[in-house]
């Protein structure tokens, strides 16, 4: 299952993306462990999300809450 929530408020772009998981999820740094063979050339898509929100001046934070992956973005709407 995934839940997406995009809205506005207060000048603010709100994007929430959770998305259900039954393992339990290590975050290292602030970005999950991966849990693929190939852990050297893995993760850089939510990496690359992180920069593309912080060059419009937004914040992104990742955490886990009763089995869910929880990623929330904000990005202002003014210059």
């Amino acid at each position: 299952m995934i839940k997406l929530k995009i809205f506005s408020q207060n000048s603010f772009l709100m994007i929430c993306l959770e998305n259900y998981c039954e393992e339990e999820i290590n975050l290292q740094q602030g970005f999950p462990d991966t849990t693929k063979e190939d852990k050297k050339n893995h993760g850089y898509g939510l990496k690359s999300i992180r920069y593309t929100i912080e060059k419009y001046r937004g914040t992104m934070t990742l955490h886990t809450e009763n089995n869910w992956f929880v990623m929330r973005i904000l990005i202002p709407l003014t210059a």
